[in-house]
């Protein structure tokens, strides 16, 4: 239903493999330039169109939380305060665990995204990804997080838990 050309499905199944670094490090420090330009669109592409059939479809959405974990990660003060754009896509789990494991670290932070309208929903991936586990739900380049609330994770002592609004790119 969202029209996926091969190219786009092949872009979305590549970045679930480690081939997501060759994607996401360009965009992050782009003076080093982009291997990999037509991938990079073709995936903000298929994201745009697996978004717009995701608003088509819902009927009553009920409000989720996603999450995202960072190790060795601490946030400055102007995002605790003004949030902060992601320059690359931004792979997030409906499964805490999952993205506990990423953020495994001596300091921590996990990202809570609340997600409380269809249009603040990223594209759920799992059913052509490598790692369908994951339940991963990918958001694309540009997306702003807004912070609500900033609490500490217990007994990590310097580990940090976020939750944040997310927004599209128009």
């Amino acid at each position: 239903e969202s029209a996926l050309t091969l190219g786009e499905v092949a872009a979305l199944r590549l970045y679930t493999t480690s081939t997501f670094r060759l994607i996401n490090h360009p965009l992050r420090h782009p003076e080093a330039g982009i291997p990999l330009p037509h991938t990079t669109r073709l995936l903000s592409q298929a994201l745009k169109k697996m978004r717009a059939v995701h608003l088509a479809r819902t009927e009553k959405f009920k409000k989720v939380y996603l999450w995202r974990g960072l190790k060795d990660c601490i946030v400055n003060e102007k995002f605790e305060v003004s949030g902060g754009t992601e320059p690359a896509c931004m792979s997030t789990s409906t499964d805490m665990g999952v993205v506990a494991k990423y953020a495994f670290s001596r300091v921590p932070l996990l990202f809570r995204i609340l997600v409380s309208s269809p249009m603040e929903m990223g594209a759920q991936i799992k059913w052509l990804s490598v790692f369908p586990a994951e339940e991963e739900v990918l958001y694309p380049p540009l997306t702003y997080l807004k912070p609500l609330h900033k609490q500490a994770i217990r007994n990590v002592p310097h580990g940090m838990v976020i939750t944040v609004k997310p927004s599209f790119p128009s």
